[in-house]
């Protein structure tokens, strides 16, 4: 910084460019006091809360240490902030002048986070930012809430970030104890199952009974001194347990129950204090039953003068006299003169002495005296009430939630579908549970869960409730789910020539000199600049875009996936091709040592070109052929056995250089005809059409000079170079005969002047 607040230079003088030659000696003054709306900027000004003033700056721009103002009070909540940026002068032109000068007041919660701040005005630039930080023990926004953790007799807690304390493990809050006072965690947290009235503790984890209580979990009482078969419900009791009796509860009052002295399924019977009986059964005797009985008719079993008969145990009879009968004669017989017989069952007298009822369907027993109960065997499950409907009949009056005959049937609750919005049923015994899915609740799921019951929307947003969700519609200045996002209105950096400062729904642009507006785009002659962030109506929309962008990737790649194509196609091609060509190398290869093997002989539909031979005289004597220059050769026997034989000698010298040779050379030569003059013409043709003849690699090659010699002196013909001299002069022109013909191969466009060997062939055939 160079100049004050005046725009006068704080050291040296102002240049013609209107900078200065000296800089300021830079020092700040951090005032905080207490909320103002109209904040008071005098010098006279107290600041409440604490004024700070830091040492001279080396430069221009520099970070400062963080300036701390100790507040012993509780926080108001709001502020008023004065920051002065001064120029100390030099002492001995003294005072201080001012640079630049923040005030603010802002509200402020205590937290971690900062608060930044961005000022410019003028020349000058500053950034600074504050928070409120509580002091130790301190919490809340205001810093009001006290807690200072502690592990000692007065309690054992520590504290969460609201300052709430919160119990340290084995020690929890006294619920006893009047408001604010049970919440220093001074009661111990008693072993698992200890009795919460009759036991306590005083470390975690024990379990010390009260008085008159006994235990691992002082769940026992203590019994009375000397108590011996007795319990309590109290302290110091002593309640006898059945069959004793006594102060102390050590009289036995029945000997049958407490020492079961019958033996052998004897029946006990008590027959004072300490005394019983034994009934003993069949085969058994002695006082408790214990000795058995070897024959039973000893011991006199039949009463009322009956006889015994029989031996062993169980195994006798008592014959009982007229009057009597029952197993040992024990029951008075009965006529029916004495009406035995009950519920109208019919009497008849038996022969001896006796009587015989004959009871009704719904009765039974020997006097008919009981009536059928269907319902004694309980066939009614599930609690259902059993009453007779008739003699044989029976009906079950089954609980709610259970059907059928014997109430065996569970009622499925779930059959309706009782569950509500894809809840899911189970059944129970009279009974339903619905499991809802999220968002639902109720007995039937029928009930959509409030989610805004809890106030999510942050800022005065508005919460709209859904299915296990929510929306909060925020009010200008917010985003969010929550709108607990402030919008950063200067996000889009909404300012052209300026700085701009967020606010709520709202923006501020510090504009730079000579721009004005809202925006900082109107110039000082009213000119109104045009957003950066307008869009132009050619500009594109971000569909288009995204359409640009998609054919910008899909045409490259039609197009290479076209060229690999196009390749491919042209590999067959190429492939096809070359097929062909092997093809026709192999028909050419064929077709010239098929045309050179066999033998030349001259007919009627031979011609010779006469080129060759131009001073000979014709042979030719039949006045019928009008062209002299065409002669039959019509010779002896012997003249065409030797040109054949000639003529196959030249066929295999030129079959073997064809087979060992890759390509024959197309460059024409010239036949010494003097050394040709004593070959016959059939031969000489078969050299000429063989010299100028061209095949592809694999078929054939050029005649080597050495090797052409060889075999023209082995078999006394002309070289292989005099041969192709005179072939190429050999050709049939269209004014040598009437009857020259071509192949096909004639009338294609050769890509060179060079001619194959197959069109010599047929250049030279009719």
């Amino acid at each position: 910084m160079q100049k004050n607040a005046d725009g006068q230079c704080c050291e040296g003088f102002e240049t013609a460019s209107g900078l200065c030659t000296g800089l300021c000696v830079t020092r700040f003054r951090v005032c905080l006091k207490h909320y103002q709306a109209r904040i008071d900027l005098s010098s006279s000004s107290v600041c409440t809360f604490g004024e700070s003033l830091t040492p001279v700056l080396s430069n221009n721009i520099a970070n400062l240490d963080v300036i701390s103002f100790p507040l012993d009070f509780k926080w108001p909540g709001t502020f008023s902030l004065i920051i002065e940026a001064l120029h100390e002068s030099n002492l001995t032109q003294g005072g201080r002048s001012l640079i630049s000068q923040v005030a603010v007041q802002e509200r402020l919660d205590a937290g971690e986070m900062w608060t930044s701040k961005l000022d410019r005005e003028g020349h000058t630039l500053l950034e600074y930012e504050y928070r409120l930080i509580c002091s130790a023990h301190y919490f809340g926004k205001d810093c009001d809430t006290l807690c200072r953790p502690r592990n000692d007799q007065f309690g054992h807690y520590t504290c969460n970030a609201e300052g709430q304390k919160t119990c340290l493990p084995g020690w929890q809050k006294d619920a006893t104890k009047p408001e604010g006072e049970g919440d220093y965690c001074t009661k111990a947290v008693c072993a698992k199952g200890c009795h919460p009235e009759h036991g306590k503790c005083d470390v975690p984890g024990k379990c010390q009974c009260k008085s008159g209580y006994e235990g691992e979990n002082c769940d026992k009482c203590v019994l009375y001194p000397g108590c011996v078969h007795g319990s309590c419900q109290q302290p110091h009791q002593c309640l006898c347990n059945e069959g004793w009796g006594g102060l102390f509860c050590n009289q036995d009052l029945n000997y049958c129950t407490n020492h079961k002295p019958c033996r052998n399924g004897a029946t006990c019977r008590n027959t004072g204090q300490g005394s019983y009986t034994c009934s003993c059964p069949p085969g058994y005797t002695g006082t408790n039953c214990e000795s058995r009985i070897s024959n039973e008719c000893d011991h006199q079993p039949c009463l009322n003068g009956g006889t015994c008969q029989g031996s062993g145990v169980n195994n006798y009879t008592c014959v009982c006299p007229l009057g009597f009968h029952g197993h040992h004669c024990e029951m008075r017989a009965q006529t029916c003169a004495d009406q035995p017989c009950k519920n109208g069952a019919s009497c008849y007298n038996t022969r001896d002495g006796g009587y015989q009822c004959k009871c009704l369907p719904e009765f039974q027993g020997v006097n008919c005296d009981v009536k059928i109960d269907h319902c004694r065997a309980t066939p009614c499950l599930n609690g259902g009430t059993c009453s007779l409907t008739g003699p044989d009949t029976y009906e079950c009056k089954c609980p709610t939630g259970f059907s059928g005959n014997n109430c065996q049937i569970n009622v499925d609750e779930c059959a309706g579908s009782p569950c509500q919005n894809g809840g899911t049923c189970f059944d129970f015994v009279n009974d339903y549970k619905c499991y809802c899915h999220a968002g639902f609740v109720g007995k039937n799921c029928e009930k959509n869960v409030n989610d805004c019951i809890t106030n999510p929307c942050a800022n005065g947003g508005t919460c709209h409730d859904y299915i296990n969700d929510f929306k909060c519609a925020c009010p200008p200045g917010f985003t969010g789910k929550h709108c607990s996002q402030e919008i950063n209105e200067c996000a889009s950096s909404p300012c052209m020539h300026g700085f701009c400062v967020d606010k709520l729904n709202d923006f501020e642009c510090k504009c730079l000199p000579g721009y004005s507006g809202k925006h900082c785009n109107v110039l000082p002659d009213g000119t109104v600049l045009p957003l950066e962030g307008q869009r132009e109506d050619g500009e594109m929309d971000g569909g288009q875009v995204a359409l640009i962008v998609a054919c910008s990737f899909l045409v490259p790649l039609l197009v290479i996936i076209a060229a690999i194509l196009l390749w491919c196609n042209k590999q067959k091609q190429r492939r096809e091709q070359r097929r062909a060509d092997a093809e026709a190398r192999k028909e050419n290869e064929l077709n010239a040592v098929n045309c050179m093997s066999k033998s030349k002989m001259l007919d009627d539909h031979m011609i010779v070109n006469p080129l060759d031979y131009p001073k000979q005289k014709s042979v030719n004597t039949n006045p019928n052929i009008a062209d002299e220059e065409l002669f039959s050769a019509k010779d002896s026997a012997y003249a065409q056995k030797a040109r054949s034989n000639l003529s196959s000698r030249a066929s295999m010298m030129l079959c073997d250089k064809l087979e060992n040779s890759s390509v024959v050379s197309s460059t024409p030569s010239f036949v010494d005809k003097p050394r040709l003059s004593n070959l016959p013409s059939s031969a000489l043709r078969a050299y000429e059409s063989s010299s100028s003849s061209t095949l592809s690699s694999g078929a054939s090659s050029v005649c080597s000079s050495e090797s052409s010699t060889h075999h023209s002196k082995e078999y006394g013909l002309p070289t292989a170079s005099s041969i192709s001299q005179a072939a190429s002069g050999a050709t049939v022109g269209p004014s040598s005969s009437p009857y020259r013909t071509s192949s096909s191969r004639d009338r294609r466009p050769s890509p060179s002047p060079r001619k194959t060997y197959k069109d010599d062939l047929f250049a030279t055939e009719v």
